[in-house]
């Protein structure tokens, strides 16, 4: 029986650097008793999959939502099926999941949540450049900090409550204590 890794992201954290590499390295990864599914991959991670679980803030989840993940479900457990090492999921898309949700799906002693954290300042920094580099943004960075959600604490309590602290693993996205300098070395 498998156990679980689900990189959660957060935003801004090299993930899709790190989802690149995942993809594109699936053999070899594989053949070292890491295995990172096609089953819910959307491009690179595994975002068709996150996108079907309930979401914080949002009280109803969609009937095709619950279709698509007993389907999305079902096939990666066919894909997985006899394969004894550690399953892979990655997506920041997790990150908006409710924790409960997800753990009905992955046992929680058997799956490990991994979250690379970025310091708050420099977090809202680089997300206000994309906005405004990737929509009509008007407003200022100030404005745009009040709006976002940083407080760590709150967001891996829920998480810590849902899969106990030995099954987290939270990292910080910062060169120096990232081994070798990088998200993909770490």
């Amino acid at each position: 029986m498998p156990r679980y890794l689900i990189h959660i992201g957060r935003h801004k954290t090299g993930t899709s650097s790190l989802q690149k590499f995942l993809f594109q390295n699936m053999t070899g990864l594989h053949a070292q008793g890491m295995f990172y599914p096609q089953a819910g991959l959307q491009g690179i991670a595994h975002h068709a999959l996150a996108k079907c679980f309930p979401r914080s803030g949002r009280l109803v989840q969609k009937a095709e939502d619950q279709v698509s993940i007993r389907r999305l479900i079902g096939d990666l457990r066919k894909e997985v099926s006899g394969f004894d090492g550690r399953v892979l999921l990655s997506s920041e898309a997790f990150q908006n999941v409710i924790p409960s949700a997800l753990a009905e799906r992955f046992a929680p002693h058997r799956t490990t949540v991994i979250v690379y954290l970025r310091e708050q300042l420099s977090y809202i920094i680089s997300s206000y450049q994309q906005k405004v580099q990737a929509t009509e943004l008007i407003g200022t960075v100030s404005d745009f900090a009040a709006r976002t959600r940083l407080d760590y604490c709150r967001f891996m309590h829920e998480w810590q409550i849902v899969f106990g602290k030995e099954n987290l693993l939270v990292r910080p996205y910062n060169q120096q204590f990232l081994f070798s300098g990088d998200v993909i070395s770490d």
